[in-house]
């Protein structure tokens, strides 16, 4: 039933519905520049902030896995670069 609902909503948005993510160019990117600076508060001590990781249900999280996986491979996201994760 609810998927015969699901079904007709995407029949009939079909123009908004994709199946695949569009390609799109990035924005152009001056490498011969300096890379931004990153600067801390002074009171900053170099600690990994706390904070608790998300819980999901095992089968959530599969999925999850499975949808990074595709857009770094499509090169919509990249990997991390953060020293805290």
């Amino acid at each position: 039933r609810r998927a015969a609902a699901a079904t007709m909503v995407r029949e009939e948005f079909e123009d908004i519905f994709k199946e695949e993510l569009p390609i799109r160019e990035g924005p152009e990117v001056d490498t011969t520049k300096t890379p931004a600076t990153i600067r801390f508060k002074d009171s900053y001590d170099g600690e990994t902030p706390f904070r608790k990781g998300i819980k999901m249900a095992p089968r959530e999280l599969q999925q999850c896995r499975e949808q990074l996986l595709e857009l770094l491979h499509k090169g919509y996201i990249g990997p991390s670069a953060s020293p805290f994760g």
